[in-house]
């Protein structure tokens, strides 16, 4: 059969699937409008959703998601089966659009990818190693914790997998632990918090904080690729709510969480709350003991709001930027920073490349005789730095997390020992908003104290296509830099400013030399009363 493309494809053989760039229709009388049903591409599972209203010729279409549309390109098979069965109830080959090549959903080391339940691609975990990999790093961090008196958990996903089969769910790529805290207050949940990542750390672990109410604490396979992770979330009582941010708020009795019970998960005893029954009630709804591959998670507006007032956002695009790594599509730095940088610097210079991506310019600075310390919140594009090799110090930071930030400021006035610092920001102020910019000028405040400058760059006109959920394609107008850097005593002397095109069109791109007021013309003898 001829490969069929959806755009005017009009009545279908019952079995059959079209496809194109915007979505997928297919003819089947297998199911009904609601049902669970899994989108294949060469026989494996790609997206899990729920079948829609027939049209009026009999075919069901669906929209690519976003993630999707922008990946599959090129010839395949595709398929739809239920989720609750392995019959294939509509298949065919598809040609979408003109690439002469098969649609590759893979990411840079050929693992295959999936859309996850929050909307994003991600590794399959389809493959059983992954699953055992999870069960022993999620025993390893409940029995530190344990050991540090936390009183932890199973929760979500993973206590779900358990109580319907013994097991993970069949597409879980993650682990799910919850520790329940005595909190009075969104305060003193967060002094726990920091303490239980203080914990972790001193086991080894690299926790990430996603709020101060949520910790992920990442696993790497042996070539430095991130394989798993585990989150932890916190769950604790107030006003007779008992609340787990991010996404959970109901009435649950505080004797349904405690004493804990055990589970066990693939042979492996895990701590469960006291009635696991009215745990997954409350997340998941009446109907949780029903397999749902296409559920994903509502969560209220009004739940959103107030974890987000109580304990912030701190990785709101960090899965953006990993994408961006996966895919290929990372936003590059100015090429022009690393000559016109380097032309300032003196001989020997300690220089922070902050948002470093790749290390590009981090490289190019230390084969220069620079000592480089470059920083990025993408764990992603660390890794890859890494791989390239050079005489560059890599650190994780996420500008809008303040004690993040005032860590490194510690940590480069100790390297630094008195002598000036310089810092690159390339192609990075424009994209991480007011909260982190006022971090990033606070650290400028104490780096610079002893002399040194910081070199910027960034859009400052609008992207011919601008997207919120795209920070690549924000845009940073001069003054506002100029205002909020003085607000931290930081004087901003603009150096250039061409049009440079990038993924967003072409665009003017300002360079900026940013110092400290009090140093600005060398007069750095005294102390300031901002030092």
């Amino acid at each position: 059969m001829p490969a069929l493309r959806t755009k005017g494809a009009g009545r279908l053989p019952i079995g059959s699937i079209a496809a194109d760039h915007s979505g997928v229709t297919f003819a089947s009388t297998l199911i009904e409008p609601g049902d669970s049903i899994d989108i294949l591409l060469d026989g494996r599972r790609i997206w899990s959703t729920y079948a829609p209203t027939p049209r009026r010729n009999g075919t069901s279409y669906l929209a690519w998601p976003r993630p999707l549309a922008e990946r599959l390109v090129g010839s395949g098979e595709l398929g739809v089966r239920r989720s609750d069965g392995d019959d294939v109830i509509a298949s065919g080959a598809v040609q979408i659009g003109a690439l002469d090549e098969p649609i590759s959903l893979v990411n840079d080391r050929g693992e295959p990818l999936m859309l996850t339940k929050w909307g994003r691609l991600a590794r399959s975990a389809s493959d059983s190693s992954v699953h055992d990999r999870l069960i022993a790093d999620g025993r390893s961090i409940v029995d530190v914790l344990q050991a540090a008196g936390w009183a932890v958990v199973v929760t979500s996903g993973s206590l779900l997998g358990a109580i319907r089969s013994g097991d993970l769910l069949p597409h879980d790529d993650d682990f799910d632990l919850a520790v329940h805290l005595d909190a009075d207050s969104p305060a003193d949940l967060a002094v726990h918090c920091y303490a239980l990542c203080r914990d972790l750390e001193a086991a080894g672990y690299a926790p990430i904080r996603h709020s101060t109410a949520h910790v992920q604490v990442p696993f790497h396979s042996d070539d430095g690729t991130l394989s798993h992770y585990v989150d932890i979330f916190t769950g604790f009582h107030k006003d007779g709510v008992y609340n787990q941010p991010f996404a959970m708020r109901g009435m649950l009795a505080e004797s349904d969480i405690f004493p804990f019970g055990e589970v066990d998960i693939a042979g492996t005893a895990f701590p469960s709350v006291a009635n696991p029954a009215a745990w997954l009630a409350l997340c998941y709804g009446a109907s949780w003991r029903e397999p749902d591959p296409a559920f994903h998670f509502h969560v209220p507006r009004a739940t959103t709001r107030r974890f987000e007032n109580w304990f912030g956002v701190f990785d709101q695009f960090r899965t953006f930027w990993d994408d961006a790594v996966e895919s290929g599509e990372i936003v590059a730095p100015v090429t022009a920073d690393a000559e016109g940088l380097a032309a300032r610097l003196p001989a020997s210079s300690v220089v922070v490349d902050l948002g470093c991506g790749r290390g590009e310019i981090s490289r190019e600075l230390a084969a220069r005789g620079h000592h480089v310390i470059a920083a990025d919140f993408s764990g992603a594009a660390l890794h890859r730095a890494r791989l390239a090799g050079g005489r560059v110090d890599y650190r994780r930071i996420n500008f809008v997390d303040r004690r993040d930030v005032l860590d490194l400021a510690v940590d480069v006035r100790s390297f630094a020992a008195g002598a000036p610092v310089h810092l690159l920001l390339s192609n990075v102020l424009h994209s991480i908003g007011l909260d982190g910019r006022a971090n990033i000028f606070l650290l400028l405040r104490q780096a610079l104290r002893h002399g040194g400058f910081a070199w910027a760059s960034f859009p400052t006109d609008e992207a011919r296509w601008l997207r919120h959920e795209d920070p690549s394609s924000w845009h940073l107008p001069l003054d506002w830099v100029e205002e909020e850097a003085a607000r931290f005593g930081i004087v901003c002397e603009l150096i250039a400013a061409a049009p440079v095109r990038d993924l967003h069109g072409t665009r003017t791109m300002a360079t900026v030399l940013l110092r400290r007021s009090d140093t600005a013309t060398n007069t750095d003898e005294h102390e300031g009363p901002n030092r």
